[in-house]
This record gives C-alpha cells, structure tokens and sequence, in this order.
C-alpha cells in the first residue's frame, strides 16, 4: 500500500492539500503513465476510505485526480 510519506518523499507525484481538505494528486513532467496507473488502481479499490475524482488530460492520460476522505 502506498503511504501519504511514500508520495510525498521524492515520488513522480504532486500532491497539494487545499483548504477543503481534499487532496489534489497531480504528476511530475514525464511522468503521465505512471500517474495514470497509479490513479487506475486507486479507482478500481473496492473497499476504501476515499473517494477519487480524476481528471482526463488532452493526451488521453489522467492529468489530476481529486480524493477526498469518506466519513
């Protein structure tokens, strides 16, 4: 399981916490396919906390990808 640390210590991701609490999940330049994996396998978790809004870039990979926590 990846960890709120493991993306944020020098990963090919982004990630930006607004005031709404949500997190903003975005890749790092030259690293769309990895990121469109990542967030596949996000949104394919059945059992999960969270709740996962991506975004579709021009290339046909996901550019950004919301997830907000489930109460």
């Amino acid at each position: 399981m990846v960890s709120f640390d493991d993306l944020a210590a020098g990963s090919d991701i982004h990630i930006v916490v607004p005031l709404t609490g949500a997190i903003l999940i975005q890749p790092r330049p030259d690293c769309e396919e990895e990121f469109d994996t990542l967030v596949a396998h996000l949104y394919e978790v059945e059992d999960r906390g969270f709740a996962i809004f991506p975004k579709m870039g021009p290339a046909g990979f996901y550019a950004s990808a919301e997830v907000m926590r489930l109460n």
